[in-house]
């Protein structure tokens, strides 16, 4: 059942949670992930997580050093204008 209902502050705040369609939402928004989620799992995605943005500053790293090399002198760089 999916409500038309608006919700109007306290006033029908039961009978507009006790939708289904509003039940479904929730599902669909990790409302329960807190109970089936087990912690070591969201570590480990943290940990993909931050290996994968390391991998893409240092690809980034190496990319900006083959476009600017680093030279001792910045006035020794060649000037491409």
């Amino acid at each position: 059942m999916i409500t038309s209902e608006k919700l109007v502050g306290s006033e029908n705040y039961l009978s507009w949670f006790a939708s289904a369609s509003v039940e479904l939402w929730f599902m669909g928004q990790g409302y329960e992930d807190h109970l089936v989620t087990q912690e070591a799992d969201i570590l480990s995605q943290q940990d993909l997580d931050l290996s994968t943005y390391i991998g893409q500053i240092a690809s980034l790293k190496e990319e900006f050093l083959t476009v600017m090399p680093l030279t001792p002198d910045v006035g020794a760089q060649p000037n491409t204008a």
